[in-house]
């Protein structure tokens, strides 16, 4: 898996791309289930499936005060989300400029991104609701 540390470096060859968007920290069942299904939507399209993750939490950047306590380290966040067979990890909105990023210049760099996210954290839930409590 490729790691893209900022938006000018997102290659022409991984366009379009079907993208999965989150902090993906520690990659519980919900986040798998998002990845995923980017990969299995990508792979039905023929194009590449993109991990767009954030280090540190956005919340970090622009509410510090109630930033979550991180779960894993980066490294450990990117080797989970390689073995869910993405084609690339993109860190586009790295600590600082969190904020002043618009979503549209994301997606301007993407191309023409189809995400997954929407759907798969409906089947994510609905697949939660059926795994029992732990006794």
């Amino acid at each position: 898996m490729r790691i893209l540390r900022d938006l000018p470096s997102f290659p022409p060859e991984l366009r379009p791309s079907v993208a999965a968007f989150g902090a993906f920290d520690g990659i519980h069942l919900a986040h798998a289930k998002i990845l995923d299904t980017a990969v299995e939507r990508a792979r039905a399209l023929g194009v590449s499936a993109v991990a767009c993750t954030f280090e540190p939490h956005p919340t970090a950047v622009l509410r510090p005060e109630k930033a979550p306590v991180p779960i894993a380290t980066l490294e450990e966040n990117l080797a989970r989300i390689a073995e869910r067979g993405l084609d690339a990890a993109l860190r586009p909105l790295a600590a600082t400029n969190a904020a002043s990023v618009p979503p549209a210049s994301v997606l301007a760099w993407i191309g023409p991104v189809r995400s997954a996210a929407q759907r798969a954290v409906a089947k994510a839930r609905a697949a939660a609701r059926r795994i029992p409590e732990p006794a």
